[in-house]
């Protein structure tokens, strides 16, 4: 047997990298777009990463192109509220995206950006025009704190200011963001950025890398090997990002404890995929799906136990994923993930309960992993709201009893953009330590950040029992049966149904002005 030392190995791989350069086709472009953000400190590591990224591809061949997104955030805020501003923005990334990649006539793409919305929009606008494709994300980042942070702060000073508020916030640093330790946790995009690299748009190790890290600058340069290899192939991102891929996503999501709003982008995607999956079919697909990672897990815990090989291994194991889909380096999900460790086990049965009565008709969605140890039942009176700041208010200002519901209506698509997310509320009930006192029923978006029981999504929106329900009617949850009822007579339901006016029915202003004013 020949041994090999590693500077013959390294020689080896250069030279092998250069004859796989020397194959590309004359005068080929890479365009590295860098995503939208609302931090100028994350924005301008973006724009390194990017810089560091382009000087990894640049070389006889090769053409590449540096597009930079402006920092936009604050001037959608401006026309819009947190509810619609997050959709509103990834549509027009993917509109903008689209628009450029067409008219650069780019034949490979990198995505770099921070924020899930921007990452999203980006790869909306490249499977539109269907060239290769890699992300190349920041990484778990301690800025991730500040701003968790700096979000309770502000929301606490508008509702403390002249109201000679009771909120401890030294209680609410340590009940709500004292678990991020040092700001590296199972966040929304922490992961989002681990599903990406479980379907082979991210090379391994993209997700858990640390931002700022000796690891994070080798992640730059397998990336620059993965898209110029995925250029010279011409392997598009719809022949990586198509049904089967899309279907382990979706697995892989509720395999993390199931975020609802990667779940609505995967869908998005799907559709542009030409993947026949709506949102029935993702029910079916993540039935009996073991939650594998416990809730705000910190990001170097997941990488011990793994990271997304190894999660992807143990999921191997119940024949959860398709193993047959390809990556980014041309193998299988099974041969990617051979020498992969895992240490991941079981933390609940099933991700997802789907309830259903006369307040969710169709559907309410509620995680698995936001219910207390011992919780199968919850009975309690409502407090309807429309708004989540004043239902958040209500919370702080201790004016709710224990056992109640909160019912959060028209805050679903049907106002807008996107669904609200409900983060004010999830986050004053976990501040206060009343997340077994009160739960929350919206047909808006729940909050994947707070350990709060918050039954989302509940449909048909702005219509149907749930904006029939009114302050004092005692609602049930029966979690073991999929039940959600409020006691209320179906005569008095229609009563209500008769003397509703609609208050909606227009666009609201300031989505108006968004579509007249914002021009980017």
């Amino acid at each position: 047997m020949i041994k090999l030392k590693a500077k013959n190995i390294e020689n080896i791989a250069e030279r092998a990298k250069e004859r796989m350069l020397s194959n590309l086709k004359e005068g080929a472009k890479i365009g590295v777009l860098v995503g939208i953000d609302n931090l100028s400190g994350s924005y301008n590591y973006s724009l390194k990463l990017a810089h560091d990224l382009a000087r990894e591809i640049n070389r006889p061949g090769i053409e590449c192109e540096i597009i930079p997104f402006p920092i936009i955030q604050d001037k959608f805020k401006t026309y819009t509220d947190e509810s619609n501003f997050i959709e509103v923005f990834k549509e027009q990334t993917a509109n903008m995206s689209e628009l450029i990649i067409s008219e650069k006539s780019f034949d490979g793409l990198v995505i770099v950006s921070r924020g899930i919305s921007s990452i999203a929009g980006l790869i909306k606008g490249a499977v539109s025009v269907n060239v290769p494709t890699m992300v190349l994300s920041q990484g778990p980042s301690k800025e991730e704190k500040g701003a968790a942070l700096n979000d309770l702060v502000t929301m606490v000073g508008k509702i403390a200011i002249g109201k000679n508020s009771v909120f401890d916030l030294n209680n609410a640093e340590e009940t709500q963001i004292g678990y991020l330790g040092d700001g590296v946790y199972l966040n929304t995009q922490n992961l989002f950025n681990i599903i990406l690299e479980s379907i082979g748009l991210m090379v391994e190790g993209g997700s858990t890398a640390p931002a700022g890290s000796f690891k994070r600058a080798g992640i730059v340069s397998k990336t620059a090997e993965a898209i110029v290899s995925l250029t010279h192939s011409h392997t598009s991102i719809k022949k990586l990002l198509n049904k089967k891929t899309i279907q382990n996503a979706i697995i892989t999501n509720y395999a993390l404890g199931g975020s609802m709003i990667i779940g609505g982008i995967l869908l998005e995607l799907a559709k542009l995929a030409d993947a026949d999956i709506n949102t029935e079919k993702a029910i079916g697909l993540i039935k009996n799906i073991p939650v594998l990672v416990q809730p705000n897990m910190p990001m170097s815990d997941f990488e011990t136990k793994g990271g997304a090989y190894g999660l992807l291994k143990a999921m191997t194991k119940t024949k959860a994923v398709d193993e047959g889909v390809k990556f980014y380096n041309g193998q299988t999900l099974s041969e990617t993930i051979t020498n992969a460790k895992s240490a991941f086990e079981t933390v609940k049965k099933e991700s997802l309960i789907v309830l259903r009565g006369n307040i969710a008709e169709r559907n309410g969605y509620l995680k698995t992993t936001s219910i207390p140890d011992g919780m199968t039942k919850f009975v309690g009176k409502a407090r309807c709201f429309d708004s989540d700041h004043d239902a958040a208010t209500a919370v702080l200002e201790k004016t709710l009893s224990k056992n109640t519901v909160i019912v959060l209506s028209r805050n679903g698509k049907k106002l807008g953009f996107g669904g609200q997310i409900i983060s004010e509320t999830a986050c004053a009930i976990s501040s206060m330590n009343l997340t077994n006192d009160i739960i929350v029923v919206t047909d808006g978006v729940m909050c994947d950040e707070h350990s709060v029981v918050v039954v989302g999504g509940v449909r048909p929106e702005d219509a149907g029992g749930i904006i029939y329900v009114r302050d004092g009617d005692e609602i049930e949850l029966d979690f073991a049966k999929g039940r959600i009822n409020a006691d209320v007579a179906s005569k008095e339901f229609n009563n209500r149904e008769k003397k509703y006016v609609r208050e909606y029915q227009v666009v609201p202003n300031h989505i108006k002005h968004y579509l007249n004013d914002i021009n980017i």
